[in-house]
């Protein structure tokens, strides 16, 4: 995983933590799918999403979207890969 990726996700866990005072907004969220895309981090790209909308009730923009229809397209190209024909 490149560095910048890994520092995206270290510092939003790092916010996220009890006491930090930090609130994560939208645009924390666009950065944090963004890396998890970028790095093919598709188990804790989805999980920051449903934390984004569930945990944070922040509305989902279309950058994120965007972020989520990477990480469609990575499994579908893994299951391709391992012969799976599973459908999304």
């Amino acid at each position: 995983m490149e560095s910048v990726q890994q520092d995206a996700i270290l510092r939003c866990d790092q916010m996220c933590e009890v006491g930090m005072g930090g609130q994560p907004t939208d645009i924390t969220f666009i950065y944090l799918l963004s890396a998890c895309s970028r790095a093919g981090l598709v188990d804790e790209g989805t999980c920051c999403y449903a934390s984004m909308v569930t945990g944070y009730m922040i509305s989902t923009k279309l950058e994120c979207y965007t972020c989520i229809v990477d990480f469609l397209a990575m499994l579908s190209m893994g299951d391709r890969k391992y012969g799976h024909s599973n459908a999304l």
